[in-house]
């Protein structure tokens, strides 16, 4: 990767599998606004234990996939996106963590979006984000590359890379 990767426009995708006994495993991929991978990083599994699943009850799963995870891997990396894209809800707590606008992209049309979010179309794609002034940053920042980028792809990518990473590219 070069210093001049660093400055083109780019977008962050994030997403948790969640292996069962395995526990979580998060991946986050940074395209260009053509998709073309620009980095990428995955977790270790992430379980919770019994306490802890006791004592964060209901809130477990947004303080995993967006507070310890999310934090992890956006925080990792090199390159700064213009903002990020995840495809759970829990993983937007990442928002808090980090200083690009996190962005629910809905992937499933049977998939309710978080009443609190502010709903809007992006380049095609039903999103969420936290404010209404974070969503008018983000169309903003998007505008000048609209119709470029396949927001529900880079998803796919990351779940083949992690199954991939995590079963040692093991044939079935």
């Amino acid at each position: 990767m070069s210093a001049s990767s660093k400055t083109l426009p780019c977008v962050g995708f994030m997403t948790v599998v969640d292996r069962g006994d395995q526990g979580l495993f998060g991946g986050y991929l940074v395209v260009n606004v053509s998709g073309r991978p620009l980095e990428f990083h995955c977790t270790a599994p992430v379980k919770a234990n019994r306490a802890q699943q006791i004592l964060y009850g209901p809130t477990l799963a947004p303080y995993l996939y967006g507070e310890q995870i999310g934090r992890t891997l956006i925080s990792t990396a090199k390159v700064k996106p213009l903002f990020v894209c995840v495809d759970q809800t829990a993983s937007l707590t990442a928002a808090t963590e980090i200083e690009h606008p996190v962005v629910w992209i809905q992937l499933r049309t049977d998939c309710l979006p978080d009443p609190q979010l502010t709903e809007f179309e992006l380049d095609g794609y039903a999103a969420g984000i936290a404010t209404p002034a974070l969503q008018q940053e983000v169309t903003s920042l998007w505008q000048p590359h609209q119709g470029r980028l396949d927001f529900r792809e880079p998803f796919s990518r990351i779940k083949e890379a992690l199954e991939e990473a995590h079963s040692g590219g093991k044939a079935a």
